[in-house]
């Protein structure tokens, strides 16, 4: 009877690690990931965008400033990358309007703020490397003070869902935060002749 459960003793143990991998998950080399990256710039004639490699959800080292002058409006540009391995759209959600300041965000002409705002937006589905050009609008009132401020954050986070992957076991979606802050100065830049139609 010892031995019998002696020799349990050294079979149980190799049971359950044998169990264990039979369970995992396999491990394909071509899983896909999940990761967007996004980016931020002024208007047109603004060089070059900020945050390009960067990620994190604090905006910082990817937060763009510009100057506007009362009754102004200031146009930034968000550039939204998928760069992961995967064939995904991105999910966009971005802070709204406050007191003296209001936001609106578009694709083109096409005017998605409530979408936006309500954490509904989403792109459409982007292969690895590919990129989408977003417009962000502030434009400020006459009564605004001079020397008020805001900062509006933009968050970017990957979704699975284009059924192009073979599957995600143990992925992690990288989100990443860029943000647009204005200023009113007396003499601030102003290109709302840019703003379309509502």
């Amino acid at each position: 009877m010892t031995r019998t459960t002696s020799t349990l003793a050294r079979i149980c143990p190799l049971i359950v690690v044998l169990a264990l991998v039979a369970i995992a998950p396999p491990a394909f080399a071509g899983e896909g990931s999940l990761q967007t990256d996004a980016l931020i710039k002024g208007g047109p004639a603004d060089a070059g965008f900020l945050g390009d490699g960067l990620y994190n959800t604090t905006g910082a080292g990817q937060t763009k400033h510009r100057l506007v002058r009362r009754g102004g409006t200031d146009t930034f540009v968000l550039r939204v990358e998928n760069d992961g391995s995967d064939y995904n759209p991105v999910a966009i959600h971005g802070d709204g309007s406050t007191k003296g300041f209001r936001v609106s965000y578009f694709d083109g002409d096409t005017n998605i703020t409530p979408e936006v705002v309500g954490g509904t937006y989403q792109t459409t589905c982007m292969e690895d490397s590919d990129f989408r050009l977003l417009k962000i609008y502030v434009k400020t009132t006459t009564r605004t003070p001079l020397g008020a401020s805001t900062t509006i954050m933009v968050t970017t986070s990957p979704i699975s869902g284009c059924g192009e992957s073979p599957g995600f076991f143990g992925s992690v979606a990288v989100n990443d935060t860029v943000g647009a802050e204005v200023s009113v100065t007396k003499s601030g830049g102003d290109d709302g002749g840019l703003q379309p139609r509502r």
